[in-house]
């Protein structure tokens, strides 16, 4: 039976303009700001915090993972994938979204939302929030070391809902979940050359309506 390890990415983000709730995951991952600078994992004994290149993907191969709105830390991982900055099977990897799962529990997507409500306790985020607009490279060896704090926290956080709740979560309820994220990953099928026709025509009627303008 595999594990359970729980993945969470904090990534570089300015919220006026660079933001996944902006440009939704794929833009946000292809992008030229794109920067993942830290991955914490966590599978329920040893914790392990630090930049996803230096983690080693092969111990968690196999393994079920789990993130707390797992569609961001999935797109993550296959752009990195992609890159070739870690193995390739990462981006098959099978994964599981504990947001997802606390929205149907207690209509909370957000992880502070969920330990308030499930947990009945207040989640600092202060940390994160703080990072608006700054990179790694950027901060003190001491604020390097309160988001080392702040990445293992969370990932915990995580990992101790899916422990705890996960059995209240309906079969039914997950096998959706799973599906949502994979047709997410896939995208929208498109008939391409239907898509290049239709771009030619509105193309030659654009350029009648500009010669028509006196």
């Amino acid at each position: 039976m595999s594990r359970v390890v729980s993945l969470d990415y904090e990534t570089y983000f300015t919220k006026k303009e660079y933001s996944v709730s902006k440009m939704g995951n794929w833009r946000y991952t292809h992008d030229t700001e794109f920067d993942p600078y830290l991955l914490s994992a966590y599978d329920g004994e040893e914790t392990w915090v630090g930049n996803p290149v230096d983690f080693n993907w092969e111990s968690v191969q196999g393994d079920l993972i789990i993130a707390h709105n797992a569609g961001f830390d999935r797109s993550v991982t296959e752009r990195l994938a992609e890159l070739g900055s870690i193995p390739p099977y990462m981006a098959s990897q099978n994964w599981q979204c504990t947001a997802n799962m606390t929205a149907f529990l207690a209509d909370e997507r957000s992880l502070r939302g969920a330990i308030k409500v499930l947990e009945h306790r207040n989640l600092s985020k202060e940390a994160r929030e703080e990072m608006n607009g700054i990179h790694w490279r950027d901060l003190s060896p001491e604020k390097q070391k309160r988001m080392l704090d702040y990445a293992a926290g969370d990932v915990h956080e995580c990992h101790g809902l899916w422990t705890k709740y996960s059995p209240q979560w309906p079969e039914f309820e997950q096998e959706l979940s799973r599906l949502t994220m994979n047709q997410c990953s896939r995208g929208v099928r498109i008939n391409v050359p239907l898509l290049e026709e239709y771009i030619q025509v509105l193309q030659e009627v654009i350029f009648t309506l500009e010669q028509s303008l006196p």
